[in-house]
């Protein structure tokens, strides 16, 4: 494909790039004629070479980021591009009309051919311009609607790619009488549910600082002057975009001071939004996910972390919707070390603790795994830091009776912080930065005996579903989780005594009813103990 390409129809390229630059001449009777001949032949050639394009631009897609290392690639690349510059030029000197006509027929008859289809996608946006908004291409978009976010990544990128070029003109035409009038919303609803390709068109231009940040602020300032909610869907898109391409730079930091005052109207912006969404939480949950780039985009130029956690921690109050925990674990794993010390901390920390505990006491934790999950994180972030003074200032108790019954979730990520929050707790094996207090062991020497059985009985709990889980999924008792117990006490003959007693009670915790296994395990807790 490539030297088929480069040797027919570089020059031909080359000759129509530079076409553009004669259009001052085009009411003269030789330049029509001109036109009028070989346009067409040329928009024939060209949709003839990109058919071509199209089988290598689907492995350049695969191979994502990799594929512009090699100057044949990015050979490929370049001349789909020139090849739409150049089909803009020739359009703007004959009639795209009967071009267009054939697109939405061909289109219309071949909606699963992604051959034909992505062929005419991407020459489509070459006819329309400010002054040619026809409002015939609503059928083209209401075709790309259709289309499965599983379907062919060259189909998807290049439906992205009409799309935005579709809304950019819709809006620019908004005055015009022949604008067709279109659901804005299901585009940006569709392209959320592709927001890798989605945000790669919308990065394309865009550089990742100043002007990505720049374009979501005026998006905001759209979005206030808005009544109702009807924007979530299109708020959804550009967050859900923003935040992969935020995600794309995760290792950058902004050191430039004369950069704080962006980044300060940037929150603003999502603390704007969230308050016109607050009951929205998938709004609040886009946003939340963007604010924690942002912050930690901006770590080393010091932002209002006092006044964001006070922010976010209210705003969780309010809702009840545990997305604002993240930011706030955010602003508080960053700033620890400037303001290890702070009372704002604790004092925050404090309310979104007292408060989950609140919520918490009257729903079931297990339709609340990500509240749990989030609580958890931002328990042992602050407690790795501050471990003897949250020990003090804090009641801890409670939170460790949720880690407890965390244990017990069938979501890993939930099971996993409440592991690592009683491991904190109880080990502390991170460094802490705030001095020492005699009192610390005393304190977590009272939780370990107001919770060890606790603890126990969840574990014995846990054996019990494991075994009962054994029995649904495999359809018969394997007796793995017996033969691991049985392994774990001939493996430790010096740690653990050889009781047949408690080996024989130990054994029966798997085969007991839930109930009866936590009790079974608290019992052989306080037998070993005994002896």
């Amino acid at each position: 494909m490539y030297v088929f390409v480069d040797e027919i129809y570089n020059e031909t390229i080359i000759f129509w790039l530079e076409f553009d630059n004669h259009l001052h001449m085009s009411g003269h009777p030789k330049f029509k004629h001109f036109s009028q001949k070989y346009c067409p032949i040329f928009i024939d050639q060209m949709l003839k070479s990109l058919r071509l394009s199209q089988q290598d631009m689907v492995a350049l897609l695969l191979m994502q980021r990799e594929y512009l290392k090699s100057p044949s690639n990015k050979f490929i690349v370049d001349f789909r591009d020139n090849v739409q510059f150049c089909l803009k030029t020739v359009f703007k000197v004959i009639s795209p009309e009967p071009y267009l006509n054939e697109a939405i027929s061909m289109i219309g008859d071949h909606p699963d051919d992604y051959s034909t289809t992505e062929l005419w996608l991407f020459v489509v946006p070459s006819m329309i311009s400010d002054s040619y908004f026809p409002s015939n291409l609503t059928k083209i978009f209401e075709i790309i609607l259709t289309f499965s976010p599983d379907a062919c990544c060259l189909l998807i990128k290049t439906s992205c790619e009409f799309l935005k070029y579709f809304i950019d003109h819709f809006y620019i035409s908004a005055n015009n009488a022949n604008t067709p009038e279109i659901s804005v919303d299901s585009i940006y609803k569709w392209l959320a549910q592709v927001p890798v390709p989605a945000s790669n068109v919308l990065s394309r231009d865009s550089y990742i600082e100043e002007d990505v940040l720049s374009a979501f602020i005026s998006d905001c300032n759209e979005i206030e002057e808005t009544p109702g909610q009807k924007d979530s869907t299109r708020v959804i898109y550009i967050l859900t975009a923003l935040s992969i391409i935020m995600e794309s730079v995760r290792n950058v930091r902004v050191y430039m001071d004369s950069f704080f005052p962006m980044i300060e109207q940037t929150l603003d912006s999502c603390f704007e939004v969230i308050s016109h969404f607050l009951t929205n939480e998938e709004v609040c949950e886009k946003t939340c996910d963007f604010m924690v780039s942002v912050i930690k985009l901006s770590a080393d130029i010091h932002p209002s972390f006092e006044m964001l956690s006070a922010q976010l921690s209210k705003y969780y109050q309010e809702s009840d919707l545990s997305c604002f925990i993240n930011p706030l674990i955010t602003v508080h794993d960053l700033c620890w070390f400037k303001y290890c010390r702070s009372e704002w901390k604790i004092s925050d920390c404090k309310s979104v603790f007292d408060h989950s505990i609140n919520f918490l006491s009257t729903h079931d934790s297990r339709d609340h795994y990500r509240l749990v999950e989030r609580l958890m994180k931002l328990f042992r972030t602050i407690l790795g830091c501050q471990y003897d003074d949250i020990l003090h200032f804090m009641e801890v108790g409670p939170l460790l009776l949720v880690a407890i019954d965390g244990l017990l979730s069938e979501v890993e990520h939930t099971f996993t912080e409440c592991y690592f929050a009683l491991m904190e707790v109880f080990t502390h094996p991170t460094a802490s930065f705030c001095p020492e207090r005699p009192e610390t062991k005393s304190i977590v020497f009272n939780l370990y005996h107001s919770h060890i059985k606790q603890i126990v009985k969840t574990c014995g709990g846990m054996l019990s579903v494991m075994n009962d889980t054994e029995i649904s999924l495999i359809g018969m008792e394997l007796n793995i989780v017996t033969e691991l117990i049985q392994k774990i006490w001939k493996s430790f003959p010096d740690k653990i005594r050889e009781d047949q007693g408690i080996r024989d009670m130990l054994l029966q915790v798997p085969n007991a009813f839930y109930p009866e296994a936590r009790n079974l395990a608290a019992l052989i807790n306080n037998n070993v103990h005994e002896h």
